[in-house]
């Protein structure tokens, strides 16, 4: 179940992968929205976003929540030390 406060389309966001553990996040500011690097991010190295709408700690938590974005299987570094 989601809360959807409101819609918009923003296609260059729509560019940023998932990630568990981000290196940028965004904020929508009525029909802005503004994107900010959390960490240093090495040159060539993707730029992600956390699809979740707040940190969950349970590897299956995450998955299912994932599901409802159409993923599968998340390959960050989060979920793989997870799985192990």
């Amino acid at each position: 179940e989601r809360n959807v406060i409101g819609t918009g389309l923003w296609p260059k966001l729509a560019r940023f992968n998932h990630s568990c553990l981000p290196n940028c996040c965004f904020l929508v500011i009525r029909h802005l929205c503004f994107v900010s690097v959390l960490k240093p991010i090495a040159v060539g190295e993707e730029l992600t976003i956390c699809y979740l709408p707040s940190v969950y700690h349970s590897y299956v938590d995450r998955t299912l929540r994932l599901r409802n974005f159409y993923i599968d299987h998340c390959d960050c570094s989060l979920c793989d030390y997870d799985q192990t």
